[in-house]
C-alpha cells in the first residue's frame, strides 16, 4: 500500500506493487483493520499494482468476507491488466468497478 485516505465513512487506499505469498500477511494485517465500521466503504486503487498471485487474491477476497461481516463494501478500482486477467480467471470481474 502506497497511500491512503479518508472522507467520512469512506476509505480510499493505493495498492502499488506485488501482492503475493510474501505480500500478502504484511497487506493484510495493515488492510484488515480498516475493514471495520466507522467505514461503510473500502476502496482499493489497484492501478500499480501489477502482479497478483493466488495468495494475493485470496487477501483480496478474504478482505471482502470481513467486509460483508462488518457491513463494508470492498471495493476494486482501476486494476492493472494483469490484475483485471486474474480477476477475469476466477470469475469475480464484477467485483472491478470503474470508478469508487
Amino acid at each position: 500500500m502506497s497511500s491512503a485516505r479518508a472522507r467520512g465513512s469512506v476509505r480510499w487506499l493505493r495498492v502499488v506493487g506485488e501482492l503475493d505469498s510474501v505480500d500478502a500477511p504484511r497487506f493484510a494485517a495493515t488492510v484488515t483493520p480498516l475493514v471495520a465500521p466507522p467505514s461503510h466503504v473500502i476502496t482499493l486503487d489497484l492501478a500499480g499494482l501489477w502482479f497478483c498471485d493466488a495468495a494475493g487474491l485470496r487477501a483480496l477476497l478474504h478482505l471482502r468476507e470481513i467486509g460483508a461481516r462488518q457491513q463494508v463494501q470492498v471495493v476494486l478500482t482501476a486494476a492493472h491488466p494483469a490484475v483485471r486477467h486474474v480477476l477475469r480467471a476466477v470469475g469475480e470481474q464484477a467485483w472491478l468497478r470503474t470508478s469508487p
